[in-house]
């Protein structure tokens, strides 16, 4: 809703696009009518503050609220099977996923997958990953964040952008390897 959008600080949110939720509970954002290129599709500010000195989700700092549950990954289950290509999250035993610490670990997943360079941006980290992306966003002034389209989208048609703009040039491999 346009309330819940604004609580976690979304101040514009087309009405040529609308959220999208799979049966296995991933969501993204689809077209539900057509977009032309260059069109303004979400504006927000980020929540929280990032240069605090370091704090991170369940920190010591007692200002750091719990992060919204919307942002992926939404439960374990949605959790990467490997973290930084090492580290076998789902092969933990359920039952940590329940104590304080795997609280804070899927807490801290979803900073660490959905923080950008300017903030942590609730509604734009909606948007899935491609390597052919059809929207962008950019940072504008007093810290605001602005997804628009790359090029038409079409009814239907899912937006995404490039979660590191920087690796569209590698293979393939490498890119899958660094996402």
């Amino acid at each position: 809703t346009a309330e819940t959008r604004a609580a976690v600080g979304c101040y514009f949110f087309s009405d040529k696009i609308d959220l999208l939720e799979s049966e296995d509970g991933e969501v993204g954002i689809v077209a539900v009518k057509p977009v032309p290129a260059g069109e303004m599709l979400i504006v927000e500010t980020p929540i929280g503050e990032l240069d605090s000195g370091g704090s991170w989700p369940g920190s010591a700092d007692p200002l750091w609220q719990p992060l919204p549950r919307c942002l992926s990954p939404r439960s374990p289950t949605q959790a990467p099977l490997l973290y930084r290509g090492y580290l076998p999250l789902r092969l933990l035993p359920h039952a940590f996923w329940d104590t304080g610490i795997g609280i804070w670990l899927l807490d801290y997943l979803r900073f660490a997958v959905n923080v950008c360079d300017s903030g942590l941006f609730v509604v734009g980290s909606f948007p899935n990953h491609s390597c052919a992306p059809n929207a962008s966003c950019a940072a504008g002034p007093e810290g605001l964040n602005f997804t628009y389209a790359l090029e038409p989208i079409s009814v239907g048609q899912e937006v995404t952008w490039c979660f590191q703009d920087e690796v569209r040039k590698l293979p393939c491999w490498q890119r899958r390897a660094i996402l």
